[in-house]
């Protein structure tokens, strides 16, 4: 299979772009996407971090809507050029000047306060350059938010620190009273709505120039000659 003309997907430039060279990083991702666009396999990822961003898509894109007093809808269009591949979360038109906003949902507000201007740089700088270059558009903006948990990762986390404590269900007042607290701790650490709106949206922003471009393109090289000398 010839690779030479293959198109990254800009969600993965963040693990492959490097300092020079493609990392042990950047290479286990080509050799995953080799099998798939070769052999039809592709790896099922299931983790409880992808699963609330997946499912609280829309729901972050509302929020950040809401605090910003956007009415622009959610972007669905493709966009292709000859290296990249990719679906920007907004574009946003004030005047003549436009911006791209890609959207994160946080786990937690223990993960979210952690969120800086030095972990969306190295976490998500190269996937906004992607979409930059895509579109043509320089400015970009990370968003990240915080977003209740579901009912059903409050109800795993209960039943988690349930065992963990060896509060077990035996019908007694104490223990009822216990697993009851137990729970309403969960919840109450999982769920935000007390929270303003406000303060659960935090964004950082990034100018991306051609020289941007230019180091995507050789990326991408280095990339297609790297799948293009894999074999089973």
């Amino acid at each position: 299979m010839d690779f030479s003309h293959y198109k990254l997907r800009c969600s993965i430039l963040p693990h492959i772009i490097g300092k020079k060279a493609l990392t042990e990083t950047a290479k286990g991702l080509l050799k995953d996407i080799y099998i798939t666009e070769k052999y039809n396999r592709k790896k099922i990822l299931n983790s409880k971090y992808l699963s609330k961003g997946n499912e609280k898509e829309d729901d972050s894109i509302s929020l950040y809507r809401k605090v910003n007093q956007l009415f622009t809808k959610k972007n669905e269009e493709q966009f292709e050029n000859e290296f990249l591949t990719g679906t920007p979360d907004l574009i946003i038109t004030r005047g003549r000047s436009k911006s791209i906003i890609d959207i994160k949902t946080c786990w937690d507000i223990w993960t979210y306060v952690k969120k800086d201007i030095k972990t969306a740089d190295k976490d998500y700088f190269w996937q906004l350059a992607g979409y930059s270059m895509l579109t043509g558009i320089k400015k970009v903006r990370i968003a990240y938010t915080l977003l209740n948990n579901t009912d059903y990762e409050i109800y795993r986390q209960y039943e988690q620190a349930k065992w963990a404590l060896g509060i077990m269900e035996d019908g007694t007042e104490d223990t009822s009273e216990q697993l009851l607290e137990l729970e309403e701790k969960i919840r109450y650490n999982n769920t935000y709505d007390d929270i303003p709106a406000k303060d659960r949206v935090k964004t950082f922003d990034f100018e991306v120039t051609d020289e941007h471009y230019f180091i995507i393109e050789e990326f991408t090289k280095l990339s297609r000659n790297y799948l293009n000398g894999l074999s089973l």
